[in-house]
């Protein structure tokens, strides 16, 4: 299964793109779906339908492989409602809307011609980290245009029904995996019950995703914030507990819970966590994550915010930020990299004053612009984001000149 955490930079998972992969797939489910998530990236996404349906067809004897595919094809769907915008091959491509209707009408196909597939709690799954990644969309176009706060209002609601569903999940497989232990050779009805608690714990990992992007709803220092961040720690700590350090997803978990405590007070040992993660965690999308959340606090820090935990000397803090950046890069490319380019050419665009501070939003907006371009307009409200966030946080001589540029 794959998933992610949001942040503000990357406002975490989900967006992703690359993600992490169940422990219940095998390493050619990882290489199908990091296929279709490139496919998506590239502005390829009819083609990427295209393939996961011609799989799904070949495999429509295998409900488990039938499963798989149709999880995959979700996904697709999901993914090309991030990247709308972005250039797609052919005519008649989906609107963006369409392409999230699709997620749950490609479910709801599979579960009236399977409704006893034993792989629906997968499914089910997959339609809760859809959802999440409209939410996430969602919150992109609020956060570039904070005055309309429709988006903003769509995502919270859109989270409370995901975190509803999650739970209600959580209590199908609590009670499935007592029949899988008992039901071995009676026709197989259940998946085994260790998948089945794995996926349980995989459900936690997705609520605390969900939980963290509520925190970014929120305003930075707010109690709603402190609350929301402080349960995303409780629930990462309950997890913890109770899973083996050699659980995929621990990495993942780790960084939500080290990203929401830069919410509670705890941002010096938070950076410290997020940096050993960036540097040796066993998951790439764990060490991209946890990466792009520390240069994310240390832009905040030197645009107005305040930070405990950064250098007092602002252009070392900064260089930090660059020598994460250049680490990731190594093995790493794509918009999450280019809004962190972004993010930090803000933080040193703060240390500026009168033209010069003009000039360099100018060809920072020139930037944003090029992103939406290239990836979509998903990316290009993140990117606004960051520009609006960065104008409310230090006001500048040109500001109100630049905003209407902005959004």
């Amino acid at each position: 299964m794959i998933s992610r955490i949001p942040t503000c930079l990357t406002l975490f998972a989900l967006t992703a793109s690359c993600f992490a992969v169940n422990a219940t797939l095998h390493a050619q489910d990882e290489a199908d779906e990091q296929t279709v998530h490139s496919m998506c990236r590239l502005g390829l996404a009819s083609s990427a339908v295209a393939y996961v349906n011609a799989r799904r067809e070949l495999a429509s004897s295998d409900r488990d492989l039938a499963a798989k595919w149709t999880i995959l094809l979700m996904e697709c769907h999901a993914q090309a409602g991030l990247y709308g915008g972005s250039s797609e091959e052919g005519n008649g491509n989906r609107s963006t809307a369409e392409r999230w209707a699709a997620c749950r009408g490609v479910y709801d196909t599979f579960v009236d011609s399977d409704k006893d597939n034993p792989r629906l709690p997968w499914l089910q799954w997959q339609l809760a980290r859809c959802e999440l990644l409209r939410a996430q969309a969602e919150a992109a176009q609020y956060l570039a245009a904070p005055v309309n706060i429709q988006p903003r209002e769509q995502s919270l609601q859109r989270i409370r029904q995901l975190l509803s569903d999650l739970e209600a999940l959580e209590d199908d497989l609590a009670n499935r995996q007592p029949l899988a232990a008992r039901g071995r050779g009676q026709g197989e009805k259940q998946a085994p019950a260790e998948q089945l608690a794995a996926l349980a714990v995989d459900v936690g990992l997705l609520r605390c995703e969900a939980l963290l992007l509520r925190t970014r709803l929120y305003p930075r220092g707010s109690a709603d914030r402190i609350a929301s961040a402080t349960e995303v720690d409780q629930q990462a700590a309950a997890i913890l507990q109770r899973t083996e350090p050699d659980w995929p997803s621990r990495a993942q978990l780790l960084v939500a819970a080290a990203t929401a405590r830069l919410d509670l007070g705890q941002s010096a040992e938070a950076v410290r966590t997020l940096e050993q993660l960036a540097n040796s965690a066993n998951h790439r999308q764990a060490r991209l994550r946890a990466a792009l959340a520390v240069i994310e606090h240390i832009a905040y820090s030197r645009t107005g915010g305040n930070s405990p935990s950064t250098s007092a000397d602002p252009a070392a803090s900064i260089s930090r930020g660059y020598v994460l950046l250049e680490h990731l890069q190594v093995t790493e490319s794509g918009p999450e990299i280019d809004l962190a380019h972004i993010q930090l050419a803000l933080a040193e665009v703060a240390r500026t004053s009168g033209s010069e501070r003009q000039a360099a939003m100018q060809a920072l907006v020139a930037q944003a612009q090029q992103l939406g371009k290239r990836f979509g307009d998903y990316w290009r409200s993140r990117a606004d984001a960051l520009l609006v966030g960065s104008l409310e946080a230090s006001s500048t001589d040109g500001g109100s000149s630049l905003t209407a540029d902005l959004v």
